[in-house]
C-alpha cells in the first residue's frame, strides 16, 4: 500500500522498503530541479536530518546521495548544516566503508558552499566522543578540508586545541590521525 504515498510521505514510513523507494525518488526529483530555489527543496527541509540518521543501513546508504544531491543542487541546503552535520557524524563514521565516504562526501559539498565554520564546530564536537572511530574520521576531514580547501577557508585557530590531546589517545588510529593533521597544518603555518 506505500507504493501509492508521495516521495514526502515514502520517506518517513515505518518500512525501512519504503523509505528506501523513497530515497531513490528524492535523488531523481532533487536532480531533475532545474531552478536551485525551487519549491520541492523547501518541502524537504526539515526532513535530511532524519535521512542521515537512518536506522536501516541498507535505507541509510541510499538516504545519504539523496542527500548528497539535495546539498549539491539545493540554494537552502545551507539551512542544513548544522543538523545534518551532527547526524552523519555520529551515525555514519562508525558504520560501513561506503556510508562513511559518503557521509565525508556530503561534509565536503557543505564547505565547498561556504559553510565550513559550521562543519569545523560539529567536527570539533566530534573529537570529543568516546569512540575512536569517530574521532578518527573528524581527524580525516579536518585534515582533508585543510588539504582540500587551505587555511584560509579552514582557519586552523579553532581546532588546534582539541587536536593536541589527541596525541597521547589510547587509540593508535586516533594518534596517527591526529599526527597526520598536525603535520598538514605545519604546512599551512
Amino acid at each position: 500500500e506505500w507504493q501509492k504515498l508521495p516521495t514526502d510521505e515514502k520517506v518517513q514510513h515505518k518500512s525501512w522498503k519504503a523509505r528506501l523507494s523513497g530515497y531513490e525518488e528524492c535523488i531523481r526529483l532533487f536532480q531533475a530541479q532545474d531552478n536551485e530555489k525551487s519549491a520541492e527543496f523547501s518541502k524537504y527541509l526539515g526532513l535530511l536530518k532524519k535521512f542521515v540518521a537512518d536506522s536501516n543501513e541498507i535505507a541509510r546508504e541510499k538516504a545519504l546521495d539523496a542527500v548528497f544531491s539535495y546539498v549539491e543542487n539545493a540554494s537552502v541546503a545551507t539551512k542544513t548544516v548544522s543538523e545534518v552535520s551532527s547526524g552523519l557524524i555520529l551515525k555514519c563514521f562508525n558504520s560501513r566503508l561506503k556510508t562513511k565516504e559518503r557521509a565525508i562526501d556530503i561534509l565536503m559539498m557543505y564547505i565547498e558552499i561556504e559553510k565550513q565554520d559550521v562543519v569545523q564546530e560539529e567536527l570539533v564536537k566530534g573529537l570529543e566522543n568516546k569512540q575512536p572511530k569517530i574521532v578518527q574520521s573528524c581527524l580525516e576531514i579536518l585534515r582533508r578540508a585543510l588539504t582540500e580547501f587551505g587555511s584560509k577557508t579552514f582557519p586552523i585557530k579553532p581546532f588546534l586545541k582539541s587536536v593536541i590531546p589527541l596525541l597521547d589517545d589510547r587509540d593508535k588510529s586516533v594518534r596517527d590521525e591526529s599526527k597526520q593533521l598536525l603535520i598538514e597544518v605545519y604546512k599551512w603555518i
